[in-house]
């Protein structure tokens, strides 16, 4: 017969394995749960939405977290881009814009749009489909007035992701061009 002693150690021993095992567990644990936050926590910065954007030159650029309603550095744009919807369903295919001129220039626009998708830490052109093209018509957009467009996703290779769309605008009897943008992301 093995002494009380020796019975004690044993119980002992297999005790200590069992916290060792339980520590180790918990210890896991929390590695995965930092690991998974972590993992949240850039998603939610990659899907980050500045809404609306507007660029002049190099050194004049606005931006609206609100969908043009206030905009940063109380800066306000004489004319932009807005979109109703903000995460537009990977088979939706037709995102729908809000041009707006409050300026005192007509604008001039067309149907073209370019699509960017973000990829870490910049934009990256999304390349079009084969034989589709852009009719060349222009468009005016008089002062204090909107209009509502449509950008067919289709017609570009997309996938699940935050994209940047944008259209090229020119105030009519200047040449000075003016770049709009919107984000949104495609779920």
């Amino acid at each position: 017969m093995e002494s009380i002693e020796k019975i004690n150690k044993k119980a002992l021993h297999g005790k200590r394995e069992i916290y060792f095992v339980f520590g180790l567990l918990l210890i896991c644990f929390f590695v995965i749960f930092f690991i998974i936050m972590l993992d949240l926590k850039k998603k939610e910065e990659e899907n980050n939405i500045v809404s609306v954007y507007v660029k002049e030159d190099a050194d004049n650029i606005f931006t609206s977290k609100d969908n043009g309603v206030s905009w940063l550095d109380e800066n306000i744009p004489e004319y932009f881009m807005t979109m109703e919807n903000k995460e537009i369903r990977m088979d939706e295919g037709n995102v729908l814009i809000m041009l707006q001129n409050n300026g005192d220039d007509i604008l001039i626009y067309g149907q073209e749009f370019r699509l960017f998708r973000w990829n870490k830490d910049m934009w990256i052109p999304c390349s079009m489909i084969d034989n589709f093209y852009f009719t060349q018509m222009a468009y005016l957009l008089y002062p204090g007035c909107s209009c509502q467009m449509q950008c067919n996703l289709q017609c570009y290779e997309y996938k699940r992701g935050k994209y940047l769309l944008t259209k090229n605008i020119t105030k009519k009897d200047t040449d000075k061009k003016v770049e709009l943008g919107i984000e949104f992301v495609i779920k």
